[in-house]
């Protein structure tokens, strides 16, 4: 099954799976043809909220790049409170996922938002702000370091410039062609 949610709609590309294969021969041993395609930019939002227990993510990967996300918010955290997904971190990983693809430019407001329309997730989503909030400013770190290296700057200058710890810039550097998050 395929499930799309791209900028162009309708889904552009073809269904046959085995056209992404070098070698369509052997594909054609492992996968089934045609596939499903379920194309949310073609589904009105009124199919996609009598989902139930889907809607949410449904609603969610439809609706990500919506230029106002407090919007949507709204209508998302309903969903959560009236059909819970089985596992709290898919309900957490709904909000996330709005938060990163969405235009949300204060995320304290976002987080301030979610916290006041669902008080279940209180402490749930108050360390994951925390945790994302600490991964931004490594984030942050680690391209200042990338880019001073670049320019030229040793270690050591690069250390005494930005006062970073000796061991997390050199972790960085150390690291600089592997790690994927940089």
């Amino acid at each position: 099954m395929l499930f799309y949610n791209g900028l162009q709609s309708p889904y552009p590309y073809s269904t046959k799976l085995i056209d992404c294969f070098q070698d369509p021969e052997l594909a054609r041993q492992f996968f089934p043809e045609p596939i499903s395609l379920v194309d949310l930019t073609i589904i009105p939002d009124q199919k996609l909220l009598s989902h139930q227990h889907a809607a949410a993510f449904q609603m969610v990967m439809k609706h990500a790049r919506t230029r106002d996300i407090y919007l949507l918010l709204k209508d998302i955290l309903k969903l959560l409170v009236d059909y819970p997904l089985p596992i709290l971190t898919r309900d957490l990983a709904c909000c996330m996922y709005l938060m990163q693809e969405g235009d949300c430019q204060d995320g304290e407001q976002f987080f301030s938002y979610v916290i006041e329309h669902t008080p279940q997730y209180g402490e749930e989503i108050m360390s994951l702000a925390q945790r994302l909030k600490l991964e931004g400013e490594q984030g942050i770190m680690r391209r200042s370091v990338l880019n001073m290296l670049n320019k030229g700057l040793s270690s050591s200058e690069i250390i005494n410039y930005t006062g970073f710890e000796a061991s997390q810039v050199l972790e960085i550097i150390k690291n600089k062609d592997t790690d994927i998050k940089i």
